[in-house]
């Protein structure tokens, strides 16, 4: 799930949040794991910084795979040693997309409460399988969808408003003050269009986000209207 993002670039989301920006990146419509993504760390919280997005780990038949989102249900067990480090962080995204099932259209939802899509998020150094050297990556946090997401899947981010960005990133907050954090997004503060199905190709990074169309103008002849 949430396998795409939109990303501002790096001077916009610097500007807003009172960051230095020492990455100088370009928006990215359509951020894509491994790609570099837009992040706010608790360790150095003045700074934007990009890290590659999803932890490697290697399957029994020797394949690299990525953990891109990490079920929130499980983070504090599984992750227990990123934790103890408090390595919390922030993925600054613009919205993320979904991608029906019957038409394989990409479904964009976004955050309406506030100027970004904040998504609560862990980040580890990690070696690099061809160098060696480490780098650091990010993945992100999941729950429970709303109702609105639920229609596209059955995950969503744990997105976090402002209070929630202060909890996630104090070095003081306990491990139940953070769990309280994830939980659905309120449905009534998120906006979804369907995007351009060039967003299904990967490599199609930089086109406009544009002529997005509201899904309750939409008819579906299984359904009728989704929303």
């Amino acid at each position: 799930m949430c396998s795409r993002q939109v990303f501002a670039a790096s001077e916009e989301i610097a500007s807003a949040f009172n960051l230095l920006d020492e990455a100088k990146q370009k928006e990215i419509t359509n951020g894509a794991p491994t790609d570099a993504t837009p992040i706010i760390t608790l360790q150095e919280p003045n700074k934007l910084q990009y890290f590659k997005w999803g932890f490697p780990w290697f399957g029994q038949d020797g394949r690299q795979n990525l953990t891109t989102c990490i079920r929130s249900e499980t983070a504090v067990k599984k992750f227990s040693r990123l934790f103890d480090k408090k390595n919390r962080c922030l993925s600054i995204s613009k919205g993320f997309f979904e991608f029906s099932k019957e038409t394989k259209e990409p479904y964009y939802f976004v955050a309406t409460d506030q100027p970004y899509t904040v998504i609560a998020a862990l980040w580890d150094f990690t070696p690099d399988n061809q160098t060696g050297i480490s780098e650091k990556r990010s993945a992100i946090l999941t729950t429970d969808p709303n109702e609105m997401v639920a229609t596209t899947h059955d995950r969503m981010p744990v997105i976090l408003n402002k209070e929630g960005q202060a909890i996630w990133m104090n070095p003081e907050s306990s491990i139940e003050d953070l769990e309280a954090l994830f939980v659905a997004y309120p449905q009534e503060k998120v906006e979804v269009k369907i995007a351009s199905k060039k967003v299904n190709n990967s490599r199609n990074k930089n086109f406009k986000l544009e002529n997005l169309k509201d899904p309750k103008d939409v008819q579906r002849n299984e359904q009728g209207e989704l929303f």
